[in-house]
Parts: structure tokens; sequence; C-alpha cells
């Protein structure tokens, strides 16, 4: 009897783990949703970028006539939304298309440590009203920056291009997906620039970020500096 029932079970075992063989077994996850979640966890890549502003102002102050230098530092955040990219696997090229790089609010300077006069006889009235004009203008201007560089230095998109290529090498090669090239796209922002202050920079000078002009004076007008586009 008990040598029956040792087979009885033996044989309930076999059929068991045939069925599961057969029936029971989950199907592995496809390596393409993974990655494709994986990116979409990590949500957004961000881009801190700091420069330096630096410009000579001469505003018209009656009974002053004021040269000032004015030089502050800030913040310019760009940032990548991967929630809404697309991801393709063919052979070992992964293809990936993301939207727009876009620009979030800057961080400016908020007091007059920020700003040098250059002229000795000022009182603190002076100092500060003229001061606090300036610095009014520094949120605008770093928006302004903000268009600026997305729009016309390729160092903003290779950043981000480098950075989610290598992120997505690194979770391929986890699921041991094999990919020779990965191939970013990301969609180029409709970003309409934002208006300038009037800076009122002294006669034939210019206003620079971090050594790279973006405005100066010509003949009682600011005119917009803009990189060369290479041939």
């Amino acid at each position: 009897m008990r040598k029956r029932l040792a087979i009885l079970a033996a044989l309930a075992v076999v059929i068991g783990v045939g069925y599961w063989w057969a029936f029971g077994r989950a199907e592995p996850p496809d390596p393409v949703m993974v990655l494709i979640t994986q990116m979409r966890t990590r949500a957004v890549i961000e881009h801190e970028r700091r420069v330096t502003v630096w410009y000579k102002s001469c505003p018209e102050v009656p009974g002053v006539n004021p040269e000032v230098f004015v030089i502050w530092p800030g913040r310019l955040l760009f940032t990548l939304d991967l929630a809404q990219s697309q991801l393709t696997l063919e052979g070992d090229v992964l293809q990936v298309r993301t939207p727009p790089i876009a620009i979030e609010e800057p961080a400016v300077p908020s007091d007059l440590a920020q700003f040098i006069a250059n002229n000795p006889f000022w009182n603190l009235a002076t100092d500060s009203s003229i001061g606090n004009a300036a610095i009014a203008k520094a949120t605008p201007v770093a928006r302004y920056l903000s268009a600026y560089f997305l729009k016309h230095d390729p160092t903003l998109v290779g950043y981000f291009t480098h950075e989610l290529e290598t992120y997505l090498r690194g979770v391929a090669g986890a699921l041991n997906v094999p990919v020779r090239h990965v191939v970013v796209e990301i969609a180029q922002a409709k970003i309409p620039a934002p208006v300038m202050p009037k800076l009122e920079l002294c006669p034939g000078s210019t206003a620079t970020a971090n050594g790279v002009p973006f405005l100066r004076e010509s003949a009682g007008d600011s005119i917009y500096v803009f990189p060369r586009k290479p041939d």
C-alpha cells in the first residue's frame, strides 16, 4: 500500500511539474518595456548652468550721470522630461525620441552686494536707488539668457544627449540587451525669446555672460549679439 502511495505521489509531482512547464511559466518581460519603464521612472534629467553677467551701465540720473559696473552670478536651470519619451529597439540600435528641453525659473542675487560703483562721490541714497534699479533687471536678463543658451549653445543639447545615452546603456547592460548604437533625438524647443529689459549700457560697451557677449550699445541703440553659425 505504501509503495502504491509513493508511486502515486511521485506521479502527481511529475504531472504537476509538466503542467507548470507547459502552461504555468510566466513569459519573460519584454526588455524594451523594461527599458521604457526604467527611463520613465527616472522622470527628469536636470542641468544647471552657472553664469556671471557683467556690463557697464550709464543710467541717466539728473545731476549725477553715473557709470556703474554691474556684475552678478546666476544659475540657469534646464530640464528634460522623460515621461513622454518614446523608445524603440531594432537589432542592436536603440533609438529614443524625447520632448524639447524645458527652461525653468533662474536663480539670481537679491541684494546690492553684487554691484560695484566706480564713482566715489555717490551718497548712500544714490547708490541704493541705482543699485535697486539694476538688481531688478537681473531676473528678466537671466530668463533671456536661458533662452539664449538653449537656442545658440550646442553643448547644452550635447549634455542631455550624453546623459540619456549613458543612462540607457547602463540599463540595457543590466538587462543583458546588446546595444551597439544609441540614437537620441531631442525635439527642438520652440521658445519665444523673453523680453530683454533696457540695460542702459555705456557708449560702445557690451554686456557679457561668462565672457560671451549678448548685448552691445551702438549709437544709442542696444544691439543683440548672437554667436556666428558654423559654415
